[in-house]
């Protein structure tokens, strides 16, 4: 009867001989003759076996759990997932304009409706040209007969009486943006709950307006 016994160890680049090994296996485990053992030393040889058998069964289950378990060192990230997140686009932030943002567009939308007349101007606005649209920056203005002329978000809102403009918590926004154009001729804020095109979510927003030519022009920041 052979048991295997243990790994094969070696010392300066060479196997140390076991004084009971009769063959060595292909796996390179050392097999000894269960018969020397019994015969050298007592009956109780059959007992040390066990244990023997036992203890490198042990260790070796030991030892390959800990190969399988082993993971990329702590505050390391493996390369496939760094390759996942080099490819997620960072829109977070980046999707929303600032209240200066909003003052500066609205300074060039008035310098633009100045420059080219109020017809064109309406039209640019409208058509989501840049610089008049940015992100969630938009230009938006109300004519002289009360009604939406120009809207660069929502084109389909133009006509609409500025006095039915109401917000989620029935403000009407629409008035108090003509009230405000009357009081601050040179820009006034105004309040309110409105959709943002690029969430999708109403959200808060502040409106800068300002009295340009027969219209009222606006720029609003959301989240502000």
């Amino acid at each position: 009867m052979h048991v295997i016994h243990h790994f094969m160890k070696f010392k300066d680049g060479k196997m140390m001989r076991n004084p009971y090994q009769t063959n060595i296996s292909e796996t390179g485990f050392i097999v000894i003759d269960y018969s020397q053992i019994k015969n050298k030393y007592s009956p109780s040889a059959d007992r040390l076996m066990l244990y023997i058998t036992k203890f490198v069964c042990g260790f070796v289950l030991f030892f390959l759990v800990v190969s399988c378990g082993e993971t990329e060192p702590p505050g390391e990230t493996a390369p496939e997932a760094q390759h996942l997140m080099q490819d997620v686009p960072v829109i977070v932030g980046e999707s929303r304009g600032t209240m200066e943002e909003a003052r500066k567009m609205l300074d060039r939308a008035v310098a633009h409706y100045e420059e080219v007349g109020r017809e064109q101007a309406l039209r640019d606005f409208t058509e989501k040209k840049e610089p008049f649209i940015d992100r969630d920056l938009y230009v938006f203005c109300y004519g002289p007969d009360r009604t939406i002329s120009g809207h660069g978000a929502d084109p389909g809102l133009i006509g609409t009486p500025v006095d039915e403009l109401r917000d989620v918590d029935d403000f009407a926004f629409g008035t108090r943006i003509m009230e405000v154009s009357q009081e601050y001729p040179g820009g006034g804020l105004v309040e309110y709950q409105w959709l943002n095109p690029i969430t999708g979510e109403v959200e808060p927003k502040v409106s800068i307006v300002r009295l340009t030519g027969v219209d009222v022009c606006g720029v609003g920041a959301y989240g502000s």
